[in-house]
């Protein structure tokens, strides 16, 4: 699907998904790119998660 049918997709494909039985979706302006500010808060967020993922969190 693509982002103009207005269906949400995974924007990382298969390369950033974490097991849980919870869902969480990053939703990034149509272009794909997010400004500074929030790349700095996507980054923050995967590294935590890969944390929790790895056992380093809890």
């Amino acid at each position: 699907m693509s982002a103009a049918s207005g269906v949400l997709v995974r924007p990382f494909g298969d390369r950033h998904v974490i097991d849980s039985p919870f869902t969480y979706d990053l939703i990034l302006p149509s272009t794909g790119h997010a400004p500074p500010a929030i790349r700095g808060f996507i980054d923050w967020l995967l590294g935590e998660a890969a944390r929790f993922r790895d056992g380093g969190i809890g």
